[in-house]
């Protein structure tokens, strides 16, 4: 059984709180043994891990999400919490647990990165222009894309 993090991105305003409140009675309030739930927010004056919510000490608004996930995944490594996959995802987002489960315990190829949409656009850079890259509403991260990331940095 593969060790997984559900790792909600947040923010500290009221309406994405009421978000939180709403997984935490759905399908985050009854997770199989190998599967986690921590949601993260940024704007706080320590990083510290307290009951479910992460706090990160960079910015909280939309500019910052990828860094304030990168902040979340470094955490964890510094920490030496580990886990097989991190489900990155939004508040807005809401998880089919037992088919998630399902889908990573069949994973054959931990190099593969797997999410639920694509994009690509012109004004955004990722590394360029109309590259491709993951919708971050749901990407799962192996050990190994976890890795990269932290290797690569901001």
């Amino acid at each position: 059984m593969k060790k997984i993090l559900i790792l909600v991105q947040s923010c500290n305003d009221d309406f994405f709180q009421k978000e939180i409140e709403c997984i935490k009675k759905t399908y985050a309030s009854n997770l199989p043994s190998n599967i986690d739930f921590i949601y993260y927010t940024g704007n706080n004056d320590k990083e510290e891990l307290i009951e479910y919510n992460l706090k990160l000490t960079c910015s909280d608004d939309i500019y910052s999400t990828f860094r304030k996930t990168y902040y979340a995944l470094r955490f964890f490594h510094l920490h030496n919490v580990q886990y097989d996959y991190i489900v990155r995802t939004n508040t807005s987002t809401y998880v089919n647990i037992k088919l998630l489960d399902e889908i990573i315990n069949s994973i054959k190829d931990d190099k593969k990165l797997y999410c639920t949409e694509l994009y690509s656009l012109s004004d955004g850079c990722c590394p360029m222009p109309l590259a491709l890259f993951a919708r971050g509403n749901c990407i799962i991260l192996s050990k190994y894309w976890q890795n990269i990331i932290l290797n690569e940095g901001i």
